[in-house]
């Protein structure tokens, strides 16, 4: 997915994640979040920081709601943009 479509839909998908107390997580957006992050996971992170993303399409956190391996390279990009 191209930057630009994905930005747009982080700025516009009204549905936020959600965990209900002893429920399953929620998350009907979780493919195009793996996606975009398995194209990009630095630009997928810097985009949750983007001005006008919904705060429940933070992208910085996603990967580990989605249960995703995060790699050594994404914990590096996520140390600086939360050392800031």
């Amino acid at each position: 997915m191209d930057t630009p479509t994905f930005l747009a839909h982080l700025e516009n998908h009204d549905i936020p994640l959600t965990l209900p107390r002893g429920g399953t997580l929620r998350w009907d957006d979780a493919d195009l979040h793996r996606a975009a992050h398995a194209l990009d996971p630095e630009g997928y992170a810097l985009l949750g920081l983007a001005p006008g993303v919904r705060p429940w399409q933070s992208t910085v956190t996603a990967p580990h709601l989605a249960g995703q391996i995060v790699t050594d390279g994404d914990r590096t990009v996520y140390a600086s943009l939360f050392a800031r």
